[in-house]
């Protein structure tokens, strides 16, 4: 039983950011084809998405620092966490410019 809570808790971060990944990508794919998004906005959502992951990395190593979270699992969690506020902050910017 040891064993399968070593190897799920090296994989769950895996799993959890892949899965952040996906939707972020999906999600931004449907709604540029839709038309929501314009082409001038491509630099702000790559610069948003990218602070977020830098955010969420430096997050990440407070919060293991501060906790008893292993740094391994924080690392691995804070960057896809911070990705995905990034859309959203990109996303509400964009209903508030739009609406």
């Amino acid at each position: 039983m040891e064993l399968f809570t070593d190897i799920l808790m090296a994989v769950l971060p895996l799993l959890i950011v892949g899965t952040i990944s996906v939707f972020v990508i999906r999600s931004m794919i449907y709604n540029y084809k839709k038309g929501k998004y314009k082409e001038e906005e491509q630099n702000q959502s790559v610069n948003l998405l990218t602070y977020g992951m830098i955010m969420g990395a430096g997050l990440g190593i407070l919060l293991s620092m501060f906790s008893p979270i292993s740094m391994l699992y924080a690392v691995s969690i804070g960057p896809g966490i911070g990705f995905l506020v990034g859309y959203f902050i990109f996303d509400y910017k964009n209903k508030v410019r739009y609406s």
